[in-house]
């Protein structure tokens, strides 16, 4: 269980750096007549939708998996999702 426990400390802290950097985001990359319908979307996707999803995706694979396993594997798709962004951004 110190996956599971070392990842719900890091929630905390990837919480509180996704929502100022969505903003950021936003701001820097939208066009400024459409910045609250941006806001509201990135918000309604990334808070909304993403926790409403990852809690059927979490509970769906911790049926068939162990507790360790899933936030494991969940731990590995972030992972993998980040260094593909990394890699596939527009560079300015």
């Amino acid at each position: 269980y110190i996956c599971a426990i070392f990842a719900m400390l890091l929630q905390g802290p990837a919480f509180g750096l996704l929502v100022p950097c969505l903003q950021q985001y936003t701001a820097t990359h939208i066009d400024p007549r459409y910045m609250s319908t941006a806001q509201l979307f990135t918000s309604s996707v990334s808070l909304s939708a993403s926790m409403i999803f990852g809690s059927l995706v979490s509970s769906a694979l911790s049926q068939h998996f162990s507790l360790t396993a899933t936030f494991l594997l969940l731990a590995l798709i972030s992972a993998f999702s980040f260094v593909a962004r990394k890699l596939f951004e527009e560079k300015d």
